[in-house]
This record gives structure tokens, sequence and C-alpha cells, in this order.
């Protein structure tokens, strides 16, 4: 059956704007992101055994996230970010690390005449190597090899709006 809650972590009401599976369900809403389990381990969630705990306060844009086995990654609220969800092993919960974070300007397009910046969709290219990519208002792809088990990081953004 279903189970019909209100989002609200931290005394404050949340908008949902997607659902990830996991190894937790992530909701991302527009406050913040809240995994949510069941009260015993290894149970399933029922309307009496669910607990809700915020994963991260960076907040989502109303966009799809994409899903890596354990790993997600989800446009920030302001939709000028990339965020990855990850499994933290001394909380046993999710937590947020800003993709970003090396190159803080990639999510602007630098034209003061274009109505929004940021991005507004995500895809994942598995072969024949794992990319995920961001394509921005204004029509810009950003992409970054994305394999967890390598510590390097780095965007990088085609020169040539998509379609061109």
């Amino acid at each position: 059956g279903s189970v019909q809650r209100s989002i609200a972590v931290g005394g404050a009401a949340n908008t949902a704007r997607w659902i990830l599976g996991l190894q937790r369900l992530i909701f991302g809403t527009d406050l913040q992101e809240i995994s949510a389990r069941s009260s015993s381990f290894d149970a399933p969630i029922t309307p009496s055994a669910l607990t809700l705990k915020a994963a991260s306060k960076n907040g989502s844009a109303d966009f799809s996230p994409i899903n890596f086995g354990d790993k997600g990654i989800f446009i920030q609220r302001s939709g000028k970010y990339l965020y990855e969800l990850t499994l933290d092993g001394n909380s046993q919960d999710y937590v947020s690390k800003d993709m970003t974070r090396l190159n803080e300007d990639i999510g602007d397009s630098g034209n003061p005449d274009l109505y929004e910046d940021g991005f507004c969709e995500l895809a994942m290219q598995i072969s024949p190597m794992p990319y995920v990519w961001a394509l921005r208002n204004d029509g810009i792809a950003v992409n970054t090899l994305y394999n967890p088990g390598e510590e390097a990081r780095g965007l990088a953004q085609q020169r040539e709006k998509a379609g061109d």
C-alpha cells in the first residue's frame, strides 16, 4: 500500500521536486534533500516505520536527478550547481558533495540577456567511459568524467551549443 505523509524535517514543510531510489529513498525538495528509511534495520518502509533525515540542506531544482549505482546526482535549487549524493560510512546515511566546487561559474552563461542561467537537464553516459552530462539553459553541454572509484574530478564545456 501507499505511504502518505508530510515531508517535514527540522520544522519546515518541504515541496517534493523528485524522488530517487538509492540504498535509501531520497526526496529532493525545495529546501533540502531528505533520506527516508525504515525505523528498523532491513525492514520495509511502512506508514508506522518511517524515519526521515536531512541528507543535505542545498535544496533541489525541479529537474530529474540521475542514479549511478548507490550514488545520485542532482541540480541544486539555484540551478547553477551540481551535487553528488553518496552514502557516508560514518553517519550511515547520505550526504551531498558539490561537484562544481572547483569551477563555480560553469553554471553561468555569462550572458546578461539570458532569462535564466543554470542547468536544466542531466544525463548519464556509461560507455565507452562514464560521463555525467549537464545541459545549461543557454544550450551549452557541460560534462564530467564520472568514475567514483577515482578521486579526480573536473568539468568541461562544449564550445558550441548542443545541436549546432
